[in-house]
């Protein structure tokens, strides 16, 4: 009628279940330290609109990763991209941020000019040190 009471299974039962709240807990808190990390970030959501302070082109290229017998390799596009840095006169400081633009926009502006999405996004702006 009743079993016998197995030491080592339970044993393991209560172990696996230590190392997934210990797991859990650890995910928690490096979840709430990087948002409570990005929340203290200095800087403002805005308008993309500012200066082209530098651009930035990384060629196509392919990534491989794995180890022993299982390896994957990814495709990465083009990727061209604009550092934007504004002045903002609230705070009385330079801002910057990284955007990516397609190939016509990188090619159409240089460094120095303005420019300002026109589809209105918005990205973060970080306080320049």
């Amino acid at each position: 009628m009743f079993e016998r009471c197995d030491t080592k299974r339970l044993l393991k039962k209560t172990l696996l279940f230590v190392f997934v709240v210990i797991f859990f807990s650890i995910s928690y808190h490096l979840v709430n330290y990087a948002y409570q990390k990005y929340k203290a970030s200095e800087g403002t959501t805005a308008v993309i609109s500012g200066v082209i302070s530098d651009k930035q082109y990384i060629a196509a290229h392919t990534t491989t990763s794995g180890c022993f017998l299982f390896f994957s390799t990814d495709y990465q596009a083009d990727k061209y991209s604009f550092t934007i840095r504004r002045f903002d006169s609230g705070k009385k400081a330079w801002e910057t941020a990284k955007i990516d633009v397609d190939k016509d926009t990188y090619n159409k502006y240089s460094r120095g000019e303005n420019y300002t999405d026109t589809s209105g996004k918005t990205t973060f702006f970080h306080v320049a040190n």
